[in-house]
C-alpha cells in the first residue's frame, strides 16, 4: 500500500477557559475535514484514494491495537488475547484507547466502500454474463462513470458519522476526565456546523435561544448556542436510540433546547402575573397567556403539579441527591448560574441534572396521579 499517508493535525482543542469559545475551537476539525473533503473529491479516481487509504488506516491501526493485546478484527466486539502484553499506565492506556477509536472510525468506512466495490462489480458481472459477453476485470474498472463519486460520498459521510460515534462513546465512557470533556466539545462543534440559529428553519431553536440569552439578536443567538450545546449534546447522546444518526442527534439537541427556551419564556410570562393570576395558573396552565401545557413539556414539573405535591412525585422519579438539589432551587425561581454557583457546579451540569430530572419526573408524574 505504500507509506503511511499523512493528515493536517486537527486544531487543538482545550478543556478550560469558557464554554462558547471550547465550542466555536471545536467546531474547526469538522469544517477543516468538510473542506478536504470538498476538494479531494474533485479529483480524478477520488473515491478509489479513498478507499485506498481507508483500507490502509484500517490496517494500521488494527496493528496498532493489537499491540496492547486486542483483537479488533470486528471492531464492535473486540476480544482480549490471552497472556498478550496490556497497557499500565495512563499514557499506555491512552494511545490505546486512541488506537481504539481510530479503528472505530476507520474499519466501518473500509468496510461500506468494499461492499459498494464489491455490488458494483457484481451488477456488471451478471450484465455482462447475462449478454454472454466475456467477464474481464481489466475492462470493468474503474466501474461506472460515476462510481468514483458515488464511492467517496458514501464513504465520507460514513467516516464523518464513525468519527462521531467515536466521540460520543468516549464522552459517555470517561465523562470526568479530560479526554471525556474533549470529546463532548468535539461532537458539540459537529453539531454546531449542523445548526443554524436564523432563518425559517431555525426558527422554533431561535426564538428559545432569544429567550435563554434575554436578548434577540444573531451575536447572543449564536453565543447562547454555544453554550447550550454541550449540556444538551450529553443528555441527547444519553437517550439517542438504536441506529440514530448524527441528523437525529441534532434533532434531539435542538428539541431540547427549545424546551428550555419555552420554560425559561412561561417563568418570565409568571413573573409579570400579579399574585391572583399567579394562584390561578397554578390551577390551570391554560391561564398563563399564549401557552398551553403541550406546548410547555417540562415547565409544569416544576410550576404547577410538583409544586402541589413535590415530595411525592420525587419520590416516584428517584432523583439523585444533586437533581434534587437542582430542582429545588428550580421551584425556587432561582437560574442556572445562581444553581451553578450556589452547588459548585458547572452550568452544564446544572443543564444536564435538570434534564435528567425531567425525564424522570415525567412518567412519575402520572405515576403519583397527578
Amino acid at each position: 500500500m505504500g507509506r503511511r499517508p499523512t493528515h493536517k493535525k486537527p486544531p487543538f482543542v482545550g478543556v478550560g477557559g469558557k464554554v462558547e469559545d471550547r465550542v466555536e475551537e471545536a467546531k474547526y476539525p469538522w469544517v477543516t475535514l468538510r473542506e478536504e473533503f470538498k476538494h479531494l473529491r474533485e479529483e480524478e479516481g477520488s473515491g478509489f484514494t479513498f478507499l485506498k487509504g481507508a483500507l490502509y488506516e484500517e490496517q494500521y491501526w488494527h496493528t496498532r491495537l493489537r499491540a496492547f493485546g486486542i483483537d479488533g478484527q470486528n471492531v464492535f466486539n473486540c476480544r482480549v488475547t490471552e497472556d498478550a502484553w496490556q497497557a499500565q499506565t495512563d499514557k499506555e492506556r491512552s494511545a490505546r484507547n486512541y488506537a481504539y477509536g481510530c479503528l472505530r472510525a476507520w474499519q466501518p468506512t473500509a468496510r461500506v466502500g468494499m461492499a459498494l466495490v464489491f455490488c458494483e462489480w457484481l451488477l456488471y458481472r451478471v450484465v455482462t454474463e447475462a449478454r454472454r459477453q466475456p467477464v474481464s476485470n481489466s475492462d470493468w474498472l474503474p466501474g461506472s462513470p460515476d462510481l468514483s463519486i458515488r464511492l467517496f460520498d458514501v464513504m465520507a459521510d460514513t467516516l464523518v458519522e464513525a468519527m462521531a460515534e467515536s466521540q460520543g462513546n468516549v464522552m459517555a465512557d470517561i465523562p470526568k476526565e479530560r479526554e471525556g470533556e474533549q470529546a463532548n466539545y468535539l461532537l458539540a462543534g459537529l453539531l454546531r456546523t449542523r445548526l443554524r440559529v436564523g432563518g425559517q428553519v431555525g426558527c422554533p431553536l431561535s426564538r428559545a435561544l432569544a429567550v435563554l440569552a434575554g436578548e434577540d439578536s444573531y451575536h447572543a443567538r449564536k453565543t447562547q448556542l454555544l453554550r447550550e450545546l454541550p449540556g444538551a449534546t450529553r443528555i441527547a447522546w444519553s437517550e439517542r436510540g438504536s441506529g440514530e444518526g448524527i441528523a437525529d442527534l441534532r434533532n434531539r439537541v435542538s428539541r431540547f433546547i427549545a424546551d428550555n427556551g419555552a420554560e425559561e419564556s412561561w417563568r418570565e410570562d409568571t413573573r409579570r402575573l400579579d399574585p391572583e393570576q399567579i394562584h390561578s395558573a397554578g390551577q390551570d396552565l391554560d391561564a398563563v397567556p399564549e401557552h398551553s401545557p403541550e406546548e410547555l413539556p417540562e415547565a409544569h414539573l416544576f410550576e404547577t403539579d410538583a409544586a402541589k405535591q413535590p415530595d411525592e412525585i420525587e419520590k416516584h422519579a428517584k432523583l439523585s441527591p444533586q437533581q434534587k438539589a437542582v430542582v429545588q432551587r428550580r421551584r425556587r425561581g432561582m437560574d442556572t448560574v445562581e444553581i451553578a454557583d450556589e452547588l459548585g457546579i458547572s452550568n452544564n451540569q446544572v443543564y444536564a441534572q435538570k434534564c435528567y430530572a425531567i425525564s424522570k419526573m415525567k412518567p412519575a408524574r402520572k405515576a403519583a396521579g397527578f
